[in-house]
């Protein structure tokens, strides 16, 4: 995703259930250095978007370093492959 002059990564796709906990992650990781966080919503997924600059992304999906989202650990992820956002 493109927006604002940033290009961004779709790290995870969540149940919209769980909106409010992957706005506070979102939150959290905003407050570090060159991460912008985007959600988008549809009626049945909240998808969680970072950009590029930030380290967070490096470490997902180069590192391969798990994406924990605290509360949810439980919650189950949506193929990002299905998904329509």
């Amino acid at each position: 995703m493109y927006y604002n002059k940033e290009l961004f990564c779709r790290l995870q796709v969540f149940d919209v259930r769980y909106r409010a906990q992957v706005y506070r992650f979102g939150v959290q990781i905003c407050q570090q250095p060159e991460t912008l966080v985007a959600l988008a919503l549809s009626k049945e997924t909240c998808s969680l978007w970072v950009s590029l600059r930030s380290p967070l992304v490096k470490a997902v999906l180069v590192e391969g370093v798990p994406l924990s989202i605290p509360n949810l650990e439980e919650a189950p992820k949506i193929d990002k492959s299905s998904s329509e956002d």
